[in-house]
């Protein structure tokens, strides 16, 4: 859902003006912005607390 609103609020001027601007809103959206499904963390700190809990013992 979310990934429709950095298209719907742009206009965009060439292929390239459109990935430069897809690739700074997935950005802030990840490390940026907190997410109430997440606990308040943003999609960065989640995956690498996620990453931090995992027991790579063999």
């Amino acid at each position: 859902m979310s990934s429709f609103l950095v298209l719907n609020s742009n206009w965009f001027l060439s292929m390239e003006d459109a990935i430069e601007k897809v690739e700074a809103w997935t950005t802030e959206y990840n490390t940026f912005r907190p997410h109430s499904s997440l606990g308040g963390l943003t999609s960065h700190e989640m995956w690498k607390k996620s990453n931090n809990s995992l027991d790579l013992r063999v």
